[in-house]
């Protein structure tokens, strides 16, 4: 059982309507008459997420990057978190100073506080467990079931910089929390790209029923990465997004570093085509959590 089908089997049907039925990147409920609570949460686990020894404050920038890229993703501006951290004995008060000191700074540049969680102590991994919120005005979050047929697919920034585990863009990753809120009157759907382009599209393919044709020598790739190996690596927390091709002036003239890398179609699932409009075929779409 892979994990999309553990969720289905087992979580949705514990799912409340504000789970968009465990579709998106966050749950919505309301925050009063004109605004809606975005909340999501991420559990990051040394040896599987981060490197074992990570420096602190890499550490302190990869855990909040992961949550505040899922806030981004719906178009919302962070507020809140709450962290649950799992330590060990190697960790002593100069490692903390460095996170929390890290954290503070995070905290000031994206504006979001910290508002409770859990601490323990275990012999085992490091592991965190973040809970993020963000909010967003009534009915302007950005879902991944919004795309429609026509709609042109584009993705922020460079795909395959965080491939390279010294990279970094893999241990401080920048979310793109700005471009997510200039997005929410203009993108039809988005997502961030934490498993890997292909595999983050697909979820939008699924959730608005379409199908995704992608462009291989479109697709900004990082310096020194393949064009296969960048578009399955995971990581980049990228923003990947669907809008109508009558913005693309005003995408464009957004101030962001956005490329158009593909279409959406009538039909189901993600195809990549290379320079003579043929199918790649892929040994895998991105990474996988089970």
């Amino acid at each position: 059982m892979n994990e999309f089908d553990f969720i289905a089997k087992y979580l949705k049907p514990l799912a409340g309507k504000e789970a968009l039925a465990l579709k998106d990147d966050a749950a919505i409920i309301p925050a009063g008459e004109d605004a809606e609570y975005v909340i999501t949460k991420d559990a990051l686990i040394e040896g599987i997420h981060f490197l074992p020894k990570t420096n602190p404050a890499d550490l302190a920038y990869k855990i909040m990057g992961a949550n505040l890229s899922d806030i981004a993703a719906m178009g919302a501006a962070p507020r809140f978190y709450l962290c649950a951290a799992c330590l060990n004995p190697s960790i002593d008060e100069t490692w903390l100073s460095t996170f929390t000191t890290t954290l503070e700074k995070i905290q000031k540049r994206y504006k979001v506080v910290l508002i409770g969680g859990d601490t323990t102590r275990h012999p085992g991994s490091l592991m965190f467990s973040i809970t993020m919120i963000g909010e967003v005005p009534k009915g302007m979050a950005l879902l991944r079931s919004g795309a429609k047929v026509g709609d042109v697919v584009w993705v922020s920034g460079r795909i395959g910089e965080a491939a390279n585990f010294k990279s970094t863009r893999y241990l401080r990753p920048e979310p793109r929390v700005e471009l997510g809120l200039a997005l929410r009157d203009i993108a039809t759907a988005a997502v961030d790209i934490s498993d890997g382009l292909v595999a983050d599209i697909e979820h939008i393919a699924k959730a608005s029923d379409v199908k995704i044709s992608l462009q291989a020598d479109a697709i900004p790739i990082a310096t020194g990465a393949t064009v296969e190996k960048a578009i399955v690596a995971g990581d980049d927390y990228e923003l990947a997004f669907t809008a109508s091709p009558e913005m693309n002036d005003i995408i464009e003239k957004l101030g962001f570093e956005v490329t158009p890398i593909g279409h959406v179609l009538a039909g189901s699932g993600v195809q990549v085509l290379d320079a003579k409009n043929q199918p790649i075929t892929l040994t895998k779409k991105g990474y996988t959590h089970f």
